[in-house]
């Protein structure tokens, strides 16, 4: 029979402090990450503005064109890293066994 531990005899639940601690690690990364890749969002946001003002008023370079190409990859890129994230928020989350507040949306990544 496996003794029972000092947590499950004074009733408490959930991760003990070690797993606790790196759970707030974890989800700290997760911040920065997301953050992070929310300000490259931004970036290829205004790039991509910035190519269809140009593309509207005249014939865009090759160079500017093969940008346009770029930024359609990059932005793919970072939709699925961000999917990446919020699965990994989804482990994390779980490791409390209770749910919580999922990281907003409210950055999209751009779709050309």
């Amino acid at each position: 029979m496996i003794a029972p531990t000092q947590r499950t005899i004074a009733g408490q639940r959930g991760p003990g402090p070690g797993r606790r601690d790196e759970r707030q690690r974890q989800l700290a990364r997760l911040r920065t990450e997301v953050s992070r890749v929310q300000q490259a969002v931004l970036r290829v946001q205004a790039e991509t503005r910035r190519l269809a003002e140009l593309d509207a008023t005249r014939r865009l370079t090759a160079g500017e064109a093969g940008q346009v190409g770029a930024l359609r990859r990059e932005s793919e890129g970072l939709r699925l890293e961000l999917a990446l994230l919020r699965e990994e928020f989804e482990r994390v989350r779980l490791m409390e066994g209770r749910p919580s507040r999922p990281p907003s949306r409210s950055v999209e990544t751009v779709r050309s």
